[in-house]
């Protein structure tokens, strides 16, 4: 199976790719930001938007074992991303999930505003 890498401000993420998706397994990135991946767990699979998308994904772990991954896409990747609180990780990871979640707000007002007004505002 193809994988490619993306960096996002807390590290690089391995992302598997099937069927021209890409993928990001949630345990490797709980485990980068120090949050709880089981509770993390039970978050995408109760989540509406995220519990039809989730996927089991086998692949080559980092560890050079193949592994079944629980994985979003990554489409979806980034909303996730976004909706956990900074004071539940690692505090070194604190500012790059905060740095992420700004990141992610900015991307969807520009898309909004270039879609959804004629000129777009400074602020």
């Amino acid at each position: 199976m193809k994988t490619e890498v993306i960096e996002i401000e807390s590290g690089m993420i391995e992302c598997p790719v099937m069927n021209d998706q890409r993928y990001v397994a949630i345990k490797p990135v709980c485990e980068m930001l120090g949050i709880d991946y089981p509770t993390q767990t039970e978050v995408v699979k109760s989540h509406p938007l995220f519990a039809d998308n989730i996927r089991l994904i086998r692949y080559m772990a980092k560890d050079g074992k193949l592994r079944e991954m629980l994985c979003l896409p990554l489409k979806r990747f980034f909303l996730w991303l976004g909706g956990i609180h900074p004071n539940k990780v690692k505090e070194e990871s604190k500012e790059a999930v905060l740095r992420n979640q700004i990141l992610i707000c900015d991307s969807i007002y520009y898309m909004f505003i270039g879609v959804y007004l004629s000129t777009p505002l400074n602020k």
